[in-house]
């Protein structure tokens, strides 16, 4: 029979001491899983702080863009109307019926003069024209439109509004508040 000598419990003291004092030292000199977990969560927070802060700022850009697009076409508009003493029928009149807004899509353009052009008559909230010589908008970021400034659709839309003493985002000419 073979006798397999057991460990005397002076070995084994030296041994658990040795260990706890190893793990004390790991843990003096790390971080604990709460801890760690705390910083993941921490950064995961000012990760998607920081990018919708920057959606933001790239739907500004691109409004800012359309804005001077609209800016360019009236420009434009105006010069072919002081020339031909007349509205252009469309934007094709001008050499911009290529012209995309920031969000892929054909700017719109509506001659309310002889009702030629793509795109419908737009109204405020109030149902009062917003233009009584022609129509010109960027359907925004959400590619939906609507005739009524007021309605969901448009409130996004980049215009052309009070006959050119507006440009910009609708909500900015018609805001919800105040009715």
């Amino acid at each position: 029979m073979l006798v397999i000598p057991q460990p005397s419990n002076r070995a084994v003291a030296p041994r658990k001491i040795a260990r706890a004092a190893r793990r004390e030292r790991l843990l003096e000199l790390g971080y604990t899983m709460i801890e760690v977990m705390v910083a993941v969560g921490i950064l995961g927070i000012l990760a998607a702080m920081a990018t919708v802060t920057y959606q933001e700022y790239v739907q500004r850009g691109r409004s800012t863009t359309a804005v001077s697009d609209l800016l360019d076409i009236s420009q434009r508009i105006k010069s072919y109307e002081l020339a031909n003493r007349a509205l252009p029928d469309s934007l094709a009149d001008i050499g911009r019926d290529n012209a995309l807004d920031p969000w892929n899509m054909p700017y719109e353009y509506r001659n309310l003069a002889t009702s030629k052009g793509n795109g419908q008559a737009r109204k405020r909230k109030n149902l009062s024209p917003l233009n009584s010589d022609y129509d010109l908008y960027s359907r925004g970021p959400d590619k939906q439109t609507h005739a009524v400034l007021g309605q969901a659709e448009s409130r996004d839309d980049v215009v052309r509004g009070l006959d050119g003493r507006f440009l910009g985002i609708a909500e900015k000419l018609d805001p919800k508040a105040g009715g």
